[in-house]
């Protein structure tokens, strides 16, 4: 089974602020790919594809899904942003 290596660190830099950058550098991409899942999980075609006579606890479809992608979406940003202020507080 292939072990997984550690990204190369930056030359001139301590390991623990190489591993730091290497740390912000995911959370701030992590922060762009949310957005894009976001909108993409909310554009009207999707949920129109989910959209059907099936309900949910009572709703259609399609209104489960918007309610619960964005249930997801509050989770996942809250999350990422504990970890963005931490990285703030860093430097």
């Amino acid at each position: 089974m292939p072990t997984e290596s550690a990204p190369p660190e930056p030359e001139g830099l301590e390991p623990s602020l190489a591993r730091a950058a290497v740390l912000r550098r995911r959370r701030r991409d992590a922060a762009v790919a949310l957005t894009i899942l976001a909108a993409l999980l909310l554009v009207s075609p999707l949920v129109d594809a989910v959209a059907g006579p099936v309900r949910v606890l009572g709703l259609p479809l399609g209104a489960a899904w918007l309610y619960l992608a964005w249930f997801g979406l509050i989770l996942a940003t809250a999350r990422l942003a504990r970890g963005l202020a931490a990285d703030d507080g860093d430097g």
